[in-house]
């Protein structure tokens, strides 16, 4: 039984952290592309992946 409780709480908190890294890279999308709008008259250039 103590081990299941500590496996639910790893579990627990690979969730908790992981919301966490989500909201943060969500936070970074949106300042990206308020950014990308406010482009200062420049043209943009073809993003090209290799």
């Amino acid at each position: 039984m103590l081990k299941l409780k500590g496996i639910v709480s790893v579990i627990g908190l690979v969730v908790k952290y992981s919301a966490v890294v989500m909201a943060i890279i969500k936070g970074i999308e949106v300042v990206f592309n308020e950014l990308q709008k406010i482009d200062l008259g420049e043209p943009k250039k073809p993003i090209e992946n290799e």
